[in-house]
């Protein structure tokens, strides 16, 4: 009996080890259990209530006791040692996202795993400004950033996006892209300047519009514009600041400029009339005048047809209306103007008579009155009598009333006739004085004839 009861003691002894050895309660053990924490990725530093567990030592057991209550908690954010490269809290490996968490350790073994989120640092620059999305972004996520399209820089100055230096939509304002790595995106502006180009008649100049910052910018102006009747035509560029010309085009209506600041040019048109001048026998003119210019009109005072029919000028019509008797005038121009020369004909009238021959020029189809120079003219002995116009009828008083419908050869026709008055005259006369002539001698010789008696007597 006393061998069986030391093979039971023996047997007891070895059974109460083993369960000691594999961690099965005992009456004669302390009851602890197991906390095993860890991180995924191992870059978070982790506290157990006030014991530190870098991420160097990870993952990390502790032996607590059965029912104990731990504070465990997980750095939030954690950065890496590459720069733009940091991790962030995610959850527990049991899906809890508390931080710090209470844990009562009941189970032998706890294991407590802190999931970690790696995000990468996105940087939106831009020389200007006036962008936005830049800050940390989870790997393989989907980044958005936006820069402003436009920026304006003052009166005719701008800066307008032209494009990202990264992402899938690199010339739009909105763009995007997955984060894998840290990056830096920049948002590239061009310089633009307005080069306002107008006119001082309101006609469409090419090319207003932005242009980038030295850009070579052609501008150029219609030579000439018809417009209403008058004719536009470019004088020459006027601007309000000072212009980097290039070069002039092939003319002065076409230059190119250096766009490096806002520049306001206008093209400066001068208003023409159109004046047509229609002289019969001066031939066309057409020209183009400024408005508001005086032109002289000068034409012939008289054009000879032949050596009997001349015309000669009447009048200026101007735009309808006839004016202006003087061949040699100015006048103002202030719309399209229309002259037509005026002229009328003449023809020669010619009148001979015995005192010489005279010439008269008459309108075409006017009166011309004839009155001879004298009716007659007496001589001593004959008069010379004024008898008529030739092939003219005339009226008693010897006034004729032509119509100038040619050329006229008139003569007046004198004819000579004698005076026997002024004949019976002289006649009498010379019978009286004959007379008178021997009456006298009579006289004269009975006188004679008693002075000589009477000194007879005396003696």
């Amino acid at each position: 009996m006393r061998y069986y009861g030391s093979s039971w003691l023996l047997i007891s002894i070895i059974l109460t080890a083993s369960l000691i050895a594999f961690g099965m309660p005992s009456v004669y053990a302390e009851d602890y259990v197991s906390l095993t924490v860890d991180s995924v990725p191992r870059v978070a530093t982790i506290m157990v209530n006030d014991r530190i567990i870098p991420p160097q030592i990870q993952p990390y057991t502790i032996k607590l006791p059965r029912n104990t209550e731990v504070k465990i908690s997980v750095d939030s954010v954690s950065y890496a040692r590459d720069e733009g490269v940091r991790y962030i809290f995610y959850s527990w490996d049991d899906g809890s996202t508390s931080n710090p968490r209470t844990l009562k350790l009941v189970e032998n073994t706890t294991h407590v795993m802190a999931i970690m989120k790696k995000q990468y640092r996105v940087t939106v620059i831009s020389d200007i400004g006036f962008v936005n999305g830049s800050g940390w972004y989870d790997a393989g996520s989907m980044v958005k950033v936006w820069a402003k399209p436009v920026i304006e820089a003052g009166r005719g100055e701008r800066y307008i996006f032209h494009s990202w230096s990264y992402g899938y939509r690199p010339f739009s304002p909105e763009n995007e892209f997955t984060v894998q790595r840290p990056i830096t995106v920049k948002a590239k502006y061009l310089h633009e300047y307005y080069v306002n180009i107008s006119s001082n008649v309101n006609l469409s100049i090419c090319c207003p519009g932005w242009y980038r910052e030295g850009e070579v910018v052609t501008v150029w102006a219609k030579d000439y514009v018809l417009k209403d009747g008058v004719r536009l035509r470019f004088k020459r560029w006027i601007s309000n600041t000072p212009v980097s010309f290039i070069r002039p085009g092939v003319s002065e209506n076409i230059i190119e400029i250096v766009a490096n600041k806002p520049v306001q040019l206008i093209a400066e048109y001068e208003r023409e009339c159109h004046v047509a001048v229609y002289d019969p026998y001066g031939g066309p003119m057409e020209e183009w005048v400024s408005c508001g210019d005086y032109i002289p009109l000068k034409v012939k005072p008289t054009v000879s047809l032949s050596e009997d029919v001349r015309m000669v000028f009447d009048s200026f019509i101007i735009n309808g209306v006839r004016k202006l008797k003087d061949p040699s005038t100015l006048i103002k121009i202030d719309r399209p103007t229309t002259v037509q020369v005026v002229y009328k004909k003449e023809y020669l009238i010619r009148v001979t008579t015995p005192y010489g021959v005279k010439r008269y020029w008459v309108g075409e189809n006017e009166t011309f009155t004839l009155t001879p120079p004298r009716e007659s003219v007496t001589y001593i002995l004959a008069s010379f009598n004024f008898k008529g116009w030739s092939g003219i009828p005339r009226e008693p008083s010897g006034r004729a009333v032509i119509r100038a419908d040619s050329p006229k050869y008139i003569s007046a026709e004198y004819a000579l006739e004698p005076d026997y008055v002024n004949i019976s005259v002289i006649c009498v006369t010379i019978i009286i004085i004959f007379l008178i002539e021997r009456l006298s001698r009579k006289t004269v010789t009975s006188l004679r004839e008693r002075l000589i008696g009477k000194r007879e007597q005396s003696k």
